[in-house]
């Protein structure tokens, strides 16, 4: 995953929901952006994306808690208390 891959994801999504689909998104394993070399811009654009789909629900999982928690509750990650459990 990119940035840009990032960035493309976010139109994807935005178009289905114009066409009035339902829709879930599921991260599965969200923990491995921490594995990028541009982790904190593309964690920054996935939650830039993502805060104005309102009517769309998005579920974050991954295996490995600690860094689940730096994601979330870290206060230099884009994500720190813009989602509850």
């Amino acid at each position: 995953m990119t940035p840009i891959s990032v960035i493309l994801i976010g139109v994807i999504i935005f178009n289905i929901t114009n066409d009035r689909k339902p829709l879930v998104v599921v991260f599965d394993e969200l923990q491995d952006i921490l594995n990028l070399k541009d982790k904190k811009e593309t964690l920054a654009i996935l939650r830039s994306k993502i805060q104005f789909h309102t009517a769309i629900p998005y579920i974050f999982a991954g295996s490995i808690r600690n860094k689940m928690d730096e994601i979330f509750n870290h206060p230099s990650s884009a994500f720190f208390k813009r989602l509850f459990p």
